[in-house]
Parts: structure tokens; sequence; C-alpha cells
């Protein structure tokens, strides 16, 4: 059972210690904005698994999408996702990271991705379809923790904060 008030409470808390703007008025409208939303997949994409064309069946009952653009090799930190996925899984829990790039340089970030053995599903997205479908809020409000119908119940990665994590972990066992 979940408890909405709480979630939309702790998803506010969260976005205002960690907005670098007017944290009051940036973090409640974005937790406003994003609170069960629901994220649109674009019909013909294309998910990539260790740089190969991939289809893949999404059925886990709780996803993590992770959107970003431009520099993404500098920022993004494989060893932390793949350490996540292991979290959920000592856990019990069926979770599935899910990656929307935009990179400014497609190869270099595939290469990346091959080397650090990372075999999730990433869309590389070069027309970026995923943001005109819906319109996502910048760095550090791009990391999604989705029900199976892709509605947003928190928004702020878990690779940023243990309390976060502990968040997350939370709302997933609630929502089982």
């Amino acid at each position: 059972m979940t408890y909405p008030k709480f979630n939309f409470l702790c998803i506010s808390l969260f976005l205002c210690f960690i907005s670098c703007e007017d944290p009051n008025r940036l973090a409640i409208r974005i937790a406003k904005e994003w609170h069960h939303k629901i994220i649109q997949m674009p019909d013909d994409i294309v998910w990539k698994i260790d740089g190969r064309d991939t289809l893949i069946s999404i059925n886990s009952t709780f996803r993590i999408l992770y959107y970003a653009k431009d520099c993404i090799s500098c920022s993004f930190n494989a060893h932390q996702w793949k350490s996540l996925v292991e979290i959920f899984r000592e856990d019990g829990n069926d979770v599935m990271l899910m990656f929307v790039i935009q990179p400014k340089y497609f190869k270099e970030f595939e290469v990346i991705l091959i080397s650090e053995d990372f075999i999730h599903p990433v869309i590389l997205d070069e027309f970026d379809e995923f943001d005109k479908l819906n319109n996502f809020p910048a760095a550090p409000y791009n990391t999604f923790l989705l029900d199976n119908n892709n509605k947003v119940l928190l928004v702020g990665s878990p690779t940023y904060s243990p309390k976060m994590l502990e968040l997350y972990r939370r709302v997933i066992t609630q929502s089982k």
C-alpha cells in the first residue's frame, strides 16, 4: 500500500535540499509537476546493450529511468549503477535500470559502456525524442523511480545520496 502524501512530502523535501537555485520554489514546482506523471516512450525506440541494438521486454515491477544530455562521459558512473542493481536484488525487488542518453559524442559513450561491461538497457536518443515527449527537468532532477505503468513515484537519484537510496527502498517496499 502506498502513501501518496508521504511520498510527495519526501520528494519535496529531497528536492529542497539538492536544488542550487531557489530551493523551495523550484523543488516544490518539480515535485508537483512530476508526481504520478506518466513517462511516455517513443514508438520506435532502439535499446542498446553492450553496444548492440537489442529488443527488450520491459516487464519489471519497478524501473529507474535516468535521462541525461550532453557531456555524459564525465558524470556517468557505471560502477555506482551496477552496485545499485545488486542492492535491489539483495532486497528481493524487481527493479530494472533504463538509461536514456543524449550525449554529444555517441560513439565515445558507447565505448565507455562497453569498456565498463555495462549490460543494462540504454537508449542513445540522437533526435531528442524522449525529451520532446516528456520535457524532462534538468539535472539533478533527471532520475525517476517508475512503477510498472511508467508512473513517477520518486524524482532524484539514489546514487547521489544514501538517504535517497533509503527512500527508494522504502517506497518500493511499501508499493509491493
